[in-house]
């Protein structure tokens, strides 16, 4: 009887467990039981995104970002010879020739046109703060992120410099040409020696590039990087608004870094790499195309306007 009386009591007794304080966005078995929806802004454009979580310490977000039209125009010199000093009998000779004064500058532009899907995980590492956040994942989109070409107004100047350099294909003995130096656009110096198929060096390092336009008088050099872009980074985010306990508007901020495969390319019309071959670019683009050198990595830093859905 005694015996059976502390199995009755034993029977009776439940421990006192107490449920886990679960997060009410992020939790464990919510995966795609709740959805924000985010506008972003910042140094890799505007764009929208979707997250959800995964459990209770990931979220999953899929996104879109672009980056909105700018351009910038600038002027490229045309020289003719090592150090210009044939400008002014080349531009007398084509005059002479066909009537056309060459100008001493043409006009391009620079256009960025970068944009990109997203699809990143936040990882939430302290189990007491949903609101620092470590994100991993990728940007996927045209390799393209900007170009640089020639405008309308350039192709007649360009169309007499490939006649001009082709005269000396069929110039005759005693024709001034023969005493004359190549034509094309300065955009600084040969940073290397560059040789031909059969080991030749064809344009020595130091001497100056003459960047030659393409068969249809026109520039066009588009800077490239690898189309997958590895990224990671840190957040935080901030409650704006509540409703009951869970956070409806909240503003989140991001940086990190896009791992876009290197130094990004810039092969103009005649095949040399603008980032890798050219050296001494001179004004402003050579200041931009500087910074670009630098950039293996692009920089991403942004704020987050997040609507809490469901």
């Amino acid at each position: 009887m005694l015996m059976l009386s502390v199995f009755t009591a034993r029977s009776q007794y439940i421990p006192s467990v107490q449920p886990p304080k679960y997060d009410t966005y992020l939790h464990w078995g919510g995966a795609f039981q709740h959805l924000d929806v985010a506008l972003s802004l910042g140094t890799s454009g505007i764009g929208i995104d979707v997250a959800t979580p995964l459990c209770d310490w990931a979220q999953l977000r899929l996104g879109y970002e672009f980056m909105p039209p700018f351009t910038k125009s600038f002027s490229v010199p045309i020289y003719a010879g090592q150090n210009n000093e044939d400008f002014e009998a080349m531009r007398n000779y084509i005059y002479n020739k066909y009537y056309y004064k060459m100008p001493k500058y043409v006009e391009m532009e620079g256009d960025i046109s970068m944009n990109n899907l997203k699809l990143l995980v936040d990882i939430y590492p302290l189990p007491d703060n949903k609101k620092l956040r470590a994100t991993v994942g990728f940007y996927y989109g045209s390799s393209k992120i900007a170009t640089i070409a020639t405008d309308g107004s350039a192709k007649e100047a360009l169309s007499y410099i490939t006649l001009f350099n082709k005269l000396f294909e069929t110039v005759d003995d005693g024709d001034a040409r023969l005493d004359m130096g190549v034509a094309g656009l300065y955009w600084g110096k040969f940073d290397k020696d560059i040789t031909d198929g059969d080991g030749e060096v064809i344009h020595k390092q130091g001497d100056s590039y003459l960047m030659q336009p393409a068969a249809d008088n026109t520039v066009n050099i588009p800077v490239k990087t690898n189309a997958f872009k590895p990224y990671l980074g840190v957040g935080y985010e901030f409650g704006l608004q509540k409703k009951s306990d869970k956070d409806v508007w909240k503003l989140s901020i991001d940086a990190g870094a896009m791992f876009w495969g290197g130094v990004p390319s810039m092969y103009t019309p005649d095949d040399f790499n603008l980032t890798k071959d050219i050296t001494d670019i001179p004004g402003k683009k050579g200041d931009k195309i500087k910074l670009i050198k630098k950039l293996k990595i692009y920089p991403v830093i942004g704020v987050r306007l997040v609507r809490n859905i469901f």
